[in-house]
């Protein structure tokens, strides 16, 4: 079993504050055998669509269209997914997509599929529908 002294791991935790991301290899006292990330390209998007649910009559009916096109987004395209506003208005409902791949053209290409899949539906009307890139300069 190795023992990790604290003046040891006080030292690591040091020279690793200087190098910046880390990768984690397991075991004890492993702050002394982590060394600097390869950096690797990583594109992130998110997209946000206003919904108008006109037969919405209830905050019940609401909650089922916005349920099913959230859990069906989440499972067939693999993107995280969330009601971000509106949350008290029976007609109104702005949706949250966001999605993260190694290239750009990939994170457009699943994003395109949400649209089409949201605007497909005819319980609701598209409002507006809105691209953010998040940008990871080194």
């Amino acid at each position: 079993m190795v023992h990790c002294n604290v003046v040891h791991c006080i030292r690591s935790v040091q020279s690793i504050r200087s190098v910046g991301h880390l990768r984690h290899e397991a075991g004890p006292c492993s702050l002394a055998r982590r060394e600097p990330l390869a950096v690797s390209p990583m594109h992130v998007a998110a997209l946000e669509m206003e919904l108008h649910i006109g037969a919405s009559d209830s905050l019940k009916a609401k909650r089922s269209v916005v349920k099913h096109l959230v859990e069906t987004a989440r499972r067939r395209f693999g993107v995280s997914a969330s009601e971000v506003a509106h949350h008290d208005r029976w007609q109104r409902a702005a949706l949250g997509f966001t999605t993260v791949a190694p290239d750009a053209h990939h994170v457009e290409e699943i994003l395109d599929r949400v649209e089409r899949f949201v605007w497909s539906h005819p319980e609701v009307t598209v409002v507006s529908s809105v691209r953010h890139w998040l940008d990871l300069d080194p």
